[in-house]
């Protein structure tokens, strides 16, 4: 959920939703661990590393 910058009544209307609303909240939630695990995972983080570095070794072994 997102709400306008330097907005603080949009930001407010957010927040107070999110207060009445329990079951968004929830769903809330399990989308976020849901993306977590998949996305901040140790497996995934060493797979985009290795993805840069041979991106590196293959660019510095053009020069």
């Amino acid at each position: 959920m997102t709400y306008e910058s330097g907005n603080a009544d949009d930001l407010r209307k957010k927040i107070l939703f999110l207060l009445n609303d329990k079951e968004k909240i929830k769903e809330m939630g399990k989308k976020a661990r849901k993306f977590v695990e998949q996305e901040l995972n140790p497996e995934h983080h060493y797979e985009k590393l290795i993805t840069v570095y041979k991106r590196v070794i293959e660019e510095s072994s053009s020069l």
